[in-house]
């Protein structure tokens, strides 16, 4: 039987798999889980515990409001940016090509 080769996105859903089933050595289950490809197969699948579930949850609890703050510091700071004028703009167009030129026009 051939090996499968796995696609790029197949590789991320596995590298998901190896980190949810290293949050703990707990092999109670509180619920399992199934990842699946793009196109519906089955990459790979495992269970959880009840303090994995939470951990889990927490951890991307914690990522999504770091992301969330992440863009609105960004939308601040491009909401805070001067006004430029056109004029403004082809002044230093114009002065930095006198610049480059060796200060002759």
């Amino acid at each position: 039987m051939a090996e499968h080769q796995y696609t790029p996105e197949e590789l991320a859903l596995l590298g998901l798999n190896e980190q949810l089933l290293a949050l703990s050595d707990d092999t109670t289950v509180a619920g399992r889980f199934i990842l699946l490809s793009s196109d519906g197969r089955i990459v790979a699948n495992g269970s959880l515990s009840d303090r994995d579930v939470a951990a889990a949850t927490e951890a991307l609890a914690c990522l999504i409001a770091a992301r969330k703050a992440m863009q609105e510091e960004q939308a601040a700071a491009v909401d805070t940016l001067p006004e430029v004028e056109a004029d403004d703009v082809t002044a230093m167009v114009v002065a930095l090509e006198d610049f480059a030129n060796g200060g002759q026009a």
